[in-house]
């Protein structure tokens, strides 16, 4: 925060900020052993995907948002602010009019983990509400959380609730098919 508000300042005293705008982020959370992992890239649990995300740019009133978003939200919401049509390749959505102060309609959240040399192991997650479903694709598992009433995911409801982790491993499934897939 100390460094961002030197920046800042500095971009006042010059006149820079007039025309400048800043977006810092971070693409990944870390785990401290809250799943068994430390680090990260090696689940999709909350404590690995939240990240911060400040936007500051001309016009815009210092606010703070707590909507759902996406990285794939980062391109699109930096060509909206350049003035540029995003490409139509590009997934996500702008997110200048929550930086606006307008809403804009709840739709689901998806991440994926990659395999890589050190933890090859392929995951995904749907978030849609409050239901978050996790598929361990490497290893055939999937996992099911209420955020809403279990925020740091201890109780897996896939145990108990077999069939609504099936409906959301498929929603999941038409999910990546539907808008990341381009079917």
């Amino acid at each position: 925060d100390r460094h961002l508000g030197a920046l800042l300042d500095v971009l006042q005293q010059t006149g820079l900020a007039r025309n400048t705008a800043i977006v810092v982020f971070s693409d990944h959370g870390e785990a401290f052993g809250e799943h068994r992992h430390y680090f990260h890239g090696q689940a999709l649990h909350e404590e690995q995907l939240r990240v911060p995300l400040v936007l500051t740019a001309p016009g815009l009133l210092p606010r703070v948002v707590d909507s759902p978003s996406m990285l794939l939200d980062l391109a699109p919401t930096l060509c909206e602010l350049l003035g540029v049509t995003p490409p139509p390749r590009f997934h996500g959505r702008s997110l200048l009019p929550l930086a606006r102060g307008r809403v804009l309609p709840n739709r689901p959240v998806y991440a994926e983990l990659l395999p890589a040399p050190s933890w090859p192991h392929t995951a995904r997650a749907l978030v849609e509400s409050d239901r978050k479903v996790i598929d361990r694709v490497s290893d055939g598992v999937v996992e099911m959380y209420d955020l809403a009433a279990d925020p740091t995911e201890r109780k897996n409801l896939a145990v108990s609730q077999p069939e609504a982790a099936r409906a959301g491993r498929a929603a999941l499934i038409r999910f990546v098919e539907s808008e990341l897939d381009g079917g």
